[in-house]
């Protein structure tokens, strides 16, 4: 590794290229990047009582408030933090593909991940897919050193891997089973490894997982009062009943959550941080849906997997990042089939492969790709198809597709076979560098709306800087951005509900001091109370505070709640 230097270069240039692109996120405008830059300062005045939720784990926000530490501001560290995140990411996948490509195709699956157009997205937001990425190829490197070297300080060493993993988010439990399969695939190969030497190892690795999450598991436990993986389920499957056929959209996931609440008075921990913590309605618990209901599961499972295949796969490979900028009137839309037949193309021919090598008794390092990603398939489509479930996978994907035009041109060996995947390489990459640059201008558009939400804050900043009791206040929003950059980072929502009644006895219950609407989030996510963007009508226990507009469709006002 040290004497590519090449590769350090295109790190190196690539990381400055994306820390430009950075200075132009100046405001925060994604719902997750309040969570974990939320525990991020919390993690930074030493306070353990923030060490995650059931909602969010803590692991992405550890590095970050270290660097908050030195350099006093969050935004800043977690940028920081995904440039050298996404710099440990190249080198992993530089070190696993050249278990299958050569140096030269090695380092152009580099530059196809520095320009990807769905990882730059989450490279400049602070979501937990900048340190997942890097722990997920990691646990593929560590599967295959297992191969060779079956031994019990491997096995604990994925059990290690599997335990970073799920700290940083908790689903990534139903990798054991991948490693299972994997094991099983170790079997079935390896001549000199017996069925009990496996299981044997299995249940190390199991126990040695569990092993090292319990002192996570405990700290939930003593606010909770409940020992599991994770409270996702019974949240993941009711979005599941109620949107696996609808467009996906966070409204329903506000709705599942609303619903699952006992009362109108709290929302489950994690969601709303600095609320009493409220045990789900059991009704929805998954295992009894799914028995009471079978047939609703597996014909909305084989529907997702329909999407995954016909939808997610083609998107996250480069399709989404055209969409985003491509009018549905456009003569390059069209092209989204052929993104589409290409993408299954690579995939059939993969699987093909894969399934001939297995049926003759040999290995292949694409193993532990295939299993994973077939676990992912399987569990994940239970519930609902997101993108962000699957994009782990996309630089694999870049690796299995520069697999095959290196193949080709082995096979063929002559300048027709070179000259055609020099051209398909290149199409690729410009189409990649032009939707960089097209998201970079973007951006500065997107910011634009959400600082109006900034100067909400300034307002109440300056209205309560001489209160002995302002980091007291709570404000409810649909989108916690004047929340982030006041001074009580308490993560309190407006709830979903039909009724507005539902909404003010939550607020009088939790003693909540602000109301804050906004044309940003309230006409999409709260279409049932845009009747508050109108401040003539009038409303008991509201009363208009202040309001902050630069044009009719861009809006937010600042409701106080009267109780008296």
């Amino acid at each position: 590794m040290k004497k590519n230097y090449l590769l350090w270069i295109i790190i190196y240039l690539w990381s400055v290229m994306h820390l430009f692109v950075m200075q132009n996120y100046l405001v925060l405008n994604n719902a997750d990047d309040f969570a974990y830059l939320q525990m991020a300062s919390h993690l930074a005045d030493f306070d353990i009582a923030w060490f995650g939720s059931w909602w969010f784990w803590f692991l992405y926000s550890l590095p970050i408030a270290l660097f908050k530490l030195v350099f006093q501001d969050n935004f800043i560290s977690a940028f920081l933090i995904n440039i050298i995140l996404f710099a440990i990411t190249a080198l992993l996948l530089f070190k696993l593909s050249r278990k299958i490509l050569s140096k030269n195709f090695s380092l152009i699956a580099i530059i196809f991940l520095y320009l990807s157009p769905f990882l730059l997205n989450f490279n400049i937001h602070v979501l937990s897919e900048n340190i997942y990425i890097p722990l997920f190829l990691w646990l593929l490197i560590n599967l295959e050193k297992l191969y060779s070297n079956f031994n019990y300080k491997n096995i604990i060493l994925i059990s290690f891997n599997l335990t970073l993993l799920y700290l940083t988010r908790a689903e990534a439990f139903i990798y054991i089973w991948s490693v299972w399969l994997y094991l099983l695939a170790i079997f079935f190969h390896h001549k000199n490894i017996n069925f009990t030497n496996i299981f044997k190892k299995w249940l190390v690795l199991v126990a040695g997982f569990f092993v090292f999450i319990s002192p996570y598991i405990f700290y939930l436990y003593s606010f909770t009062w409940e020992i599991w993986l994770t409270n996702k389920w019974a949240s993941n499957f009711r979005q599941a009943q109620m949107r696996w056929i609808e467009k996906q959209d966070d409204i329903w996931f506000e709705r599942a959550v609303w619903e699952l609440t006992e009362d109108n008075h709290h929302l489950i921990a994690g969601f709303a941080w600095g609320l009493d913590y409220d045990k789900p309605n059991i009704k929805w618990w998954v295992l009894s849906s799914i028995i009471n209901n079978p047939g609703e599961t597996i014909i909305r499972q084989f529907t997702n997997q329909k999407k995954v295949l016909l939808e997610a796969i083609p998107r996250i490979t480069i399709w989404e990042g055209l969409n985003r900028f491509l009018d549905e009137k456009s003569s390059l839309y069209k092209f989204r089939y052929l993104v589409l037949f290409l993408s299954w193309v690579v995939l059939l021919v993969f699987a093909y492969w894969l399934i001939l090598l297995f049926i003759n008794r040999k290995y292949s390092v694409f193993y532990p790709y295939f299993l994973t990603f077939l676990t992912a398939f399987i569990f994940f489509t239970i519930f609902f198809v997101i993108l962000r479930y699957f994009v782990i996978f996309l630089p694999l994907f870049y690796t299995i597709f520069l697999y095959g035009l290196e193949n080709i041109i082995k096979k063929f060996r002559n300048i027709y076979s070179k000259i055609v995947s020099a051209i398909l390489i290149w199409f690729l990459l410009l189409i990649s560098a032009y939707w960089c640059l097209a998201y970079n201008n973007n951006l500065t558009k997107l910011n634009d709306k959400y600082l109006l939400k900034k100067q909400a804050w300034l307002y109440l900043k300056d209205k309560y800087k001489n209160s002995e009791n302002n980091e007291e206040l709570k404000i409810m929003e649909r989108f916690p951005i004047v929340t982030y950059y006041s001074w009580t980072l308490k993560r309190i929502l407006t709830p979903y509900s039909d009724n507005f009644d539902n909404i003010l006895e939550y607020a009088r219950y939790n003693n909540i001091d602000y109301l804050i609407v906004d044309t940003m989030d309230f006409l999409s996510y709260r279409p049932q109370f845009k009747d508050l963007l109108d401040t003539k009508n009038k409303i008991n226990w509201l009363k208009v505070e202040s309001i902050f507009k630069d044009s009719e469709w861009a809006k937010v006002i600042i409701y106080k709640f009267d109780f008296q």
